[in-house]
């Protein structure tokens, strides 16, 4: 048998022997140190963007996600403890993304987003 053949083999069987935990912990910034900070995530609802929302949380900054949907955005709200808000902004729609800008201005109230994390996927894009 050709050793080119063999090759996938051995690496199957080299993977197999690997651990299925990770050796990495997740990082968890220290309490505290984010405190007066505006941080917004795009596509917050899920996946990384939940992650981070989680993770940001205990650090004290204000967190901002955004959602599809009101059902989505209090889901999630709510898996964060009640803590940090929400925008809804469907990047899909132009007006969507509008009325949430303008929602998110008043949120604001005159501040700033500090950390902008942008998460959120689009695909099937249409071309023009």
């Amino acid at each position: 048998m050709s050793p080119l053949l063999l090759l996938p083999l051995l690496l199957l069987l080299a993977l197999s022997r690997l651990p299925l935990t990770s050796p990495y912990t997740p990082y968890n910034p220290p309490p505290n140190s984010q405190t007066g900070s505006t941080n917004m995530s795009t596509g917050g609802t899920s996946w990384f963007g939940l992650e981070t929302c989680k993770r940001l949380l205990p650090t004290g900054a204000r967190v901002i996600l955004t959602s599809r949907t009101e059902e989505k955005g209090d889901l999630t709200i709510s898996e964060l403890g009640g803590k940090g808000e929400y925008v809804v902004m469907d990047l899909t729609s132009f007006s969507s993304v509008r009325s949430g800008v303008d929602d998110l201005v008043g949120m604001l109230n005159g501040g700033q987003v500090d950390v902008l994390l942008n998460n959120a996927g689009v695909m099937a894009v249409p071309t023009r």
